[in-house]
């Protein structure tokens, strides 16, 4: 099965990654993920429904995440300035 999730946190050796429009936690063992792969980045992944079988960054849905959490940042800024 084909999903999305962003990573949540990196522990030790493990990830929990948040999967699925429901965003379900899912432990997965870090070396499952793509090197480099950091907090706020989001994945494509193939699940067996629990389990993450295979991982993969996704580049353009990471930007853009990261471009709106930027924007917002910059609207309080400004808002802050007011």
């Amino acid at each position: 099965m084909h999903e999305k999730g962003v990573v949540d946190r990196l522990e030790a050796d493990l990830a929990v990654v948040l999967v699925g429009s429901d965003e379900r936690p899912v432990t997965v063992k870090r070396d499952l993920l793509p090197k480099g792969v950091k907090e706020g980045d989001w994945l494509s992944l193939e699940t067996d429904g629990v389990r993450v079988l295979t991982a993969s960054i996704d580049e353009g849905a990471t930007a853009a995440a990261r471009a709106r959490v930027a924007e917002k940042l910059e609207r309080l800024r400004r808002r802050g300035n007011s």
